[in-house]
């Protein structure tokens, strides 16, 4: 009885032929499941995927940057143009950019082949605070942080002052929100015995702010102000006015 023919092994050729389609599926596969992972099997396959590729930092991408400086943030990050994305730790890289002065929060993520995402949120800066304690003065987001040492760049912003301040900032600040007119004029706010106000307008104006109610009283200026164009060189709210 003749012998079947067993079929021909495959050839050398025909897996090299099919060897780099094989690899663009596995790659595939494994950025899918893995790079979106974050899980630690996730991160084993970003470090696997990135040495099959030999993955090298070509580009990094920031956005909702401001005030913070580029060599400070590229310190913080740890990377330079053509470094391995092999190993880059994410976590540890966000933690130190937490750690810079303006950042408020971000997101870093890593992106095959070879690019590097960071978006960043800062804080804003609403006013300066001057410190009772050292007396230096500080740039202040609307919470009332201290964020950076005041410069010139910022001598526009009103200079708060006064002990319980800081903590303060945010209740004065959204007081004002719903006075433009006034919040915009705002030159320098005085915390007074850790109860109230004392506030200086751009042309002169101070407005002695009441303990209670203090809504109130910025209402009645508003009215005044609508009623007559005056100008005031001091004002006691809500129940004594001298113009």
């Amino acid at each position: 009885m003749p012998r079947k023919k067993s079929k021909p092994p495959v050839s050398v050729a025909l897996l090299k032929k099919l060897m780099p389609a094989f690899g663009v599926v596995v790659l595939v596969i494994l950025l899918v499941v893995g790079w979106q992972s974050r899980s630690g099997i996730g991160l084993w396959m970003q470090n696997s995927v990135a040495r099959m590729v030999d993955a090298r930092v070509k580009e990094v991408l920031v956005s909702g940057t401001k005030y913070t400086e580029a060599e400070a943030l590229k310190t913080a990050l740890g990377l330079e143009l053509g470094s391995p994305l092999v190993g880059f730790d994410v976590r540890a890289a966000k933690e130190r950019v937490e750690l810079l002065p303006w950042v408020r929060d971000v997101s870093l993520s890593k992106r095959l082949p070879s690019t590097v995402k960071v978006d960043i949120t800062e804080y804003m800066p609403i006013a300066r605070l001057r410190d009772e304690t050292e007396g230096e003065i500080y740039v202040i987001s609307k919470s009332g942080h201290s964020i950076v040492p005041a410069t010139e760049e910022f001598d526009a912003l009103p200079l708060l002052s006064g002990r319980g301040a800081a903590p303060q900032a945010a209740s004065l600040f959204l007081l004002l929100q719903d006075y433009a007119n006034f919040s915009a004029q705002l030159v320098a706010a005085e915390y007074i015995g850790e109860r109230r106000w004392n506030l200086q307008f751009a042309g002169g104006l101070m407005v002695k702010l009441p303990a209670e109610d203090a809504a109130r009283g910025l209402a009645l200026l508003q009215q005044l102000e609508e009623q007559r164009p005056v100008s005031y060189t001091h004002l006691t709210l809500p129940t004594k006015r001298i113009v």
